[in-house]
């Protein structure tokens, strides 16, 4: 896990989950800069097109 290679400090929320999909982490200072808070979706673009993620934490 990633988690095991570095730490990471959350701000706000939790760590990213091995069986949630659609999860994401984001700076914070990124975040705020963009109006996003942790519970917010966020759209990105993947593979199959744009998904909704949910922002369950800040780094």
């Amino acid at each position: 896990e990633e988690t095991e290679l570095r730490a990471y400090d959350l701000s706000q929320g939790v760590f990213l989950a091995d069986d949630a999909n659609y999860t994401a982490l984001l700076m914070e200072s990124w975040a705020q800069g963009k109006g996003f808070d942790r519970g917010d979706e966020i759209e990105l673009i993947t593979v199959d097109g744009f998904r909704s993620f949910k922002i369950v934490g800040l780094l």
